[in-house]
């Protein structure tokens, strides 16, 4: 998971969120005015916090959160369909206050 390293509490903000399909996407701006995209495929939900703009602090990767349960509920007759399906959760850098979390299978990072 060298994104994680590459994009948490480095200065690094959301500039933008895009849904298409099956996938979400969300442009990063790192510290030194590079941009890198992460793709997550077979998203199945998000929740954002006004993340645009924020700066990043620690993204944490789970297995359990409040948002991932109520997704198991919504597929409890389809288990199977969703039992690769983890959280990410973006933090904020200065209040490790929650800005997005994402609930996907597969995450990469691109560069815009």
């Amino acid at each position: 998971m060298d994104w994680i390293n590459v994009i948490s509490n480095n200065d690094s903000v959301i500039s933008n969120i895009a849904i298409t399909d099956n996938s979400l996407a969300v442009w990063i701006k790192l510290w030194n005015g590079n941009e890198r995209v992460l793709k997550f495929s077979n998203y199945y939900a998000v929740k954002d916090k006004n993340s645009i703009g924020e700066e990043i602090g620690d993204i944490i990767l789970q297995e359990q959160s409040e948002l991932l349960e109520e997704l198991k509920k919504d597929y409890k007759d389809y288990f199977d369909e969703i039992k690769n399906v983890k959280s990410f959760v973006f933090m904020n850098a200065w209040n490790e206050k929650i800005i997005l979390e994402i609930l996907a299978e597969r995450i990469s990072m691109d560069k815009n």
